[in-house]
């Protein structure tokens, strides 16, 4: 990564590593979430660990919902949120999506209902998602 100097005509732009990582980050999170609203799914995203533990809705009893967590977002990572959201006994199942293959053992021994490792097709995670939906229905 490192500097980045786009020039749109207007000027260079200059983004540096961390900066370049939240946009990153960002465009992601948007194109899941399209991606899962076109699914039929409702969705809500927050900008890290933190700021869903401050202000995540209350869980209908009813409602069949999960989690997406990527295992390097932002601030708390994704197995920290698991972690806090477990000892709260509050967690509804929770999916992690990875690019670090090496980190699998740690994230089933954390509790994830599954574990999605990037790259991954749509459908993969459209039918992730249903799957854990359905077996947090009979549960």
């Amino acid at each position: 990564m490192g500097d980045t100097i786009a020039d749109s005509g207007r000027g260079p732009v200059n983004l540096y590593e961390a900066e370049e990582t939240r946009l990153l980050y960002l465009a992601v999170r948007d194109s899941l979430k399209l991606l899962l609203e076109l699914g039929g799914h409702a969705v809500a995203t927050y900008g890290s660990g933190e700021s869903f533990l401050r202000d995540r809705p209350v869980r209908a009893s009813r409602t069949r919902q999960c989690i997406l967590l990527d295992l390097d977002m932002p601030g708390m990572n994704g197995l920290e949120l698991l972690d806090r959201l477990r000892a709260e006994g509050t967690a509804p199942p929770v999916i992690i999506i990875t690019g670090r293959g090496k980190a699998v053992d740690e994230i089933e021994a954390a509790g994830a209902a599954a574990l999605l490792e990037k790259p991954f097709a749509e459908s993969a995670l459209l039918a992730c998602i249903e799957s854990v939906l359905a077996q947090s229905a009979l549960a």
